[in-house]
């Protein structure tokens, strides 16, 4: 299965001086990813036939979203 999306939102309170608040983002998905048992999951394999299965991910890293495109190239301009 497949999925993708492309989504173009107006910052509203997001945004901050370079950019986008992705701190803030990442807090709120964290305090609501309890409610959302998928997207804790990762892809497993049964035992013996080795076929893929959705198996919980207790250690799921909020970490592994990543920052926004924005974000990322103004850190980069302040860089260089």
């Amino acid at each position: 299965m497949h999925v993708a999306l492309t989504a173009v939102f107006e910052p509203g309170s997001l945004s901050v001086e370079d950019g986008i608040d992705f701190a803030s983002i990442k807090s709120h998905i964290a305090s609501r990813l309890h409610l959302i048992p998928r997207y804790r999951q990762r892809l497993g394999f049964t035992p013996l036939m080795n076929e893929p299965m959705w198996v919980d991910d207790g250690d799921f890293p909020i970490s592994t979203i990543t920052c926004g495109t924005v974000t990322c190239r103004n850190q980069a301009r302040r860089r260089s």
